[in-house]
């Protein structure tokens, strides 16, 4: 329950079992209203500024607001971005309180990003000979499972890889097993730390060789958490030519699925790597719809292979993660790709951040290759730009397209028939940075839920999904419940079938006792204790712990628990009168 999401695709039908978060994300490119991210510390020996964030609206305006949740001291950034507008918010002046560091500490850099309509949002580590971009992915970041694919083919020039995490709620236990020596640990040995919320922890390689990394690494944690790899300055040409900063925001396990799409980029080809990282024992590995297994890799495992041709079509009998390692020349930048099943977007914007070489790998169902358009201009992308996926029966179709038409700054591209995946690749300076556009269908109805015991609770299925049937049968968006017990939701989203599952459960109701009625003397005071709870209300108007009172009557008190859970208990005060005084006379 709570954020156990998962996609599975087969033959071309595509199954989902998402169990249990409550917003529906559309068809533009990772979309949303909340993102959480913290951000890799970056070497200033080589470059790490500036620091930006770039969001992009769509039909809306946004007000949105930049904060840290748990470093009381950051000033929130609140800004206002108009309809079908992009907007760049520069960080470099609180650069010291962004990036995350020092490692293995608890940090306070994790930001919350909010918005009161869905923008599209990623970070840009904008220095010119070292940069790379890391989209967000909104709710679908958050979850409770990760593992971390990573390249070891190229050292380090400067710097180190890194993980960085953040939580999204206070009391977060996470639990890590490195898989190579970090910073204040060994391999292998599970450690676990305690974050609250915005909280930031940084797992920090002490290796740069080129065949050490933190692959299989293993995070997991019992609250929703977001995770953020990065590999600074990375150098694919050995001890020659340029190096670079790559990375990616992660997506739990529960997202992953077996169907995967990679295009080459316009790396030098050497440099264009695809890493396969398996999350269960067993997961057979084909390529290009070949019958033959390419490798056969249990849990934490991972097979490399050289791009060498314009596409390659994945797919395995168990979820896996693809990292691709991409650029221009010898500079590098990667991205983490997005499963075929149930992803795409019909709108995505984006920054060009420079004049440089820039370039787009797109992939998209043939019925939609001729339905592009670019900044409102159909002639930018068009049909025979592409050509089909080998493996993929013509069913999927690919473009690589370098230094296409537009301008410096905001961009956007459509597609009036269906949905499609781009990856973008920036020239900054001589440096390559990539990021990968792409929305994940998805549905989630919150973490488990525990109310009071008599209370009731409202679930959502999600705005705008085609249909909705749930285990009660009923066919609304919303449900209102009050027995405890699981529940879950099917729905259908532009073909897309999915499912959520969460367990409603009580927390027991607090018990004051007043004790029995009392009686006593007249003007003789009573003191009255319920017990210990977090707020109390008398019948008096007061709200101490106890009641010290002379006053005959009806005493009650109602009391609230750390749950909020609320109970009332009621007693007599009985006066009993003092007798007359016996007159004695004395003969």
């Amino acid at each position: 329950m709570g954020l156990n999401r998962g996609i599975k695709s087969f033959n071309g039908k595509i199954f989902f079992m998402i169990m249990a978060v409550f917003y529906h994300v559309g068809t533009m490119a990772q979309q949303d209203t909340e993102f959480w991210f913290v951000a890799p510390e970056v070497s200033s020996s080589h470059a790490d500024q500036p620091i930006k964030m770039i969001f992009a609206t769509r039909d809306d305006e946004a007000n949105v607001e930049i904060t840290q949740p748990a470093n009381p001291g950051f000033a929130p950034i609140t800004f206002n971005i108009p309809p079908n507008s992009t907007y760049s918010q520069d960080l470099t002046s609180r650069k010291s309180i962004i990036e995350n560091n020092p490692a293995d500490h608890v940090n306070h850099y994790g930001l919350y990003v909010h918005s009161n309509v869905p923008v599209s949002c990623y970070y840009e580590v904008a220095a010119s000979n070292n940069p790379d971009i890391y989209p967000l992915k909104g709710i679908n970041a958050l979850g409770m499972e990760f593992m971390v694919p990573s390249q070891d083919d190229f050292k380090n020039q400067v710097g180190n890889e890194r993980i960085d995490i953040v939580a999204t709620k206070d009391n977060t236990k996470v639990y890590i097993t490195p898989t190579d020596n970090v910073e204040g640990h060994v391999p292998n040995v599970e450690y676990s730390i305690t974050l609250n919320k915005g909280e930031s922890y940084c797992i920090k390689a002490t290796n740069t060789t080129a065949n050490r990394s933190l692959k299989g690494t293993v995070i997991n944690s019992d609250k929703p958490i977001a995770v953020t790899i990065s590999d600074d300055s990375i150098r694919p040409g050995g001890n020659t030519g340029g190096y670079d900063l790559i990375g990616d925001q992660l997506i739990p396990l529960n997202i992953l699925s077996e169907e995967y799409i990679v295009i080459q980029g316009f790396a030098d080809p050497q440099n264009e790597k695809v890493y396969i990282l398996a999350v269960e024992d067993g997961t057979n590995i084909h390529l290009d719809g070949s019958p033959v297994i390419s490798a056969t890799l249990d849990r934490g495992e991972q097979y490399k292979f050289l791009l060498n041709t314009p596409s390659k079509y994945i797919t395995s009998n168990h979820p896996i993660y693809v990292y691709h390692l991409s650029g221009h020349d010898d500079e590098s930048g990667s991205a983490l790709l997005p499963p075929i099943a149930c992803t795409g977007s019909q709108d995505i914007s984006f920054v060009r951040s420079s004049g440089g070489q820039f370039s787009m790998m797109l992939f998209t169902e043939q019925g939609n290759i001729n339905n592009f358009e670019v900044n409102n201009n159909p002639s930018i992308i068009q049909g025979s730009d592409f050509a089909p996926i080998t493996g993929t029966a013509n069913a999927w179709w690919y473009a690589r397209i370098d230094n296409p038409p537009i301008g410096v700054g905001g961009n956007n591209i459509t597609n009036s028939s269906g949905k499609f995946h781009l990856g973008i690749l920036n020239e900054l300076g001589g440096s390559s940075e990539y990021g990968f556009f792409s929305a994940y269908a998805s549905l989630n109805l919150g973490e488990d839920v525990l109310i009071c015991e008599g209370s009731d609770h409202t679930f959502d299925g999600g705005e705008g999904m085609d249909s909705y049937l749930w285990s009660n049968n009923s066919t609304t968006r919303f449900i209102t419940v009050e027995d405890t017990g699981y529940y879950w939701v099917n729905v259908v989203d532009d073909m897309c079938n999915l499912s959520d599952t969460i367990h409603l459960g009580f927390h027991p109701n607090p018990v004051p006792d007043l004790g029995p009625d009392t009686t006593v003397c007249t003007n003789v005071a009573v003191t009255f204790n319920p017990g210990s709870f977090k707020d109390y209300l008398w019948s008096d108007g007061t709200s101490n712990p106890n009641l010290t009172t002379d006053i005959a009557g009806e005493i009650w008190v109602k009391v609230i628990d750390v749950n909020t859970c609320s109970a009332s208990d009621t007693v007599q005060l009985i006066n009993f009168p003092v007798p007359a005084p016996l007159l004695i006379y004395h003969d």
